[in-house]
């Protein structure tokens, strides 16, 4: 009797090799279908990019995109920089306390708006009340300029207490 060992035997039976047959025919149609798709998908991308050039080429007299004039735009400035520069225009000594209480009530957001119910609605960059200042337009406290000299004409006459946030950044 022949020492056989299993392997010899898997190898030996039919339907193993069927089996393993169609395993590696398999994986030949894989790799195929792969590097068929592959192939084609490249292909088609170098054709579209030889059509365009050959009708960029034929037709240099269109243009395809309109030229545009190249224009120089003021840099705009940030709120904080120009919250600084009212300060400075005004000649007010704190500054460093308007830069920290614009970012404590609004986080420098020019149209905060904040519903406080019966005590009205804060607004602007310094969340100027409703119910507290009906004076101070809408327009205005949503206004850098006019907010930011309102409230330091507040601030200047002793008023700073009127903002929460007065307590915070002290």
């Amino acid at each position: 009797m022949k020492n056989t060992t299993k392997n010899q035997w898997q190898y030996n039976c039919r339907s193993y090799r069927n089996y393993k047959a169609k395993r590696k025919f398999k994986t030949y149609i894989g790799i195929f279908i792969i590097c068929y798709t592959l192939t084609t998908s490249l292909m088609s991308v170098n054709s579209f990019i030889a059509l365009q050039d050959d009708i960029i080429s034929q037709h240099r007299s269109i243009t395809l995109v309109e030229p545009v004039k190249a224009e120089i735009m003021p840099i705009q400035q940030t709120i904080e920089q120009q919250i600084r520069d009212i300060a400075k225009e005004m000649n007010f000594k704190w500054t460093s306390y308007l830069i920290r209480l614009a970012n404590c009530e609004s986080k420098f957001d020019q149209y905060a708006l904040n519903n406080n119910g019966k005590y009205g609605i804060d607004r602007g960059i310094f969340q100027i009340s409703t119910k507290f200042h009906p004076e101070v337009s809408t327009e205005c406290s949503m206004n850098i300029r006019c907010a930011t000299e309102w409230t330091i004409n507040r601030i200047n006459a002793g008023y700073q207490s009127e903002w929460i946030c007065d307590e915070f950044i002290k």
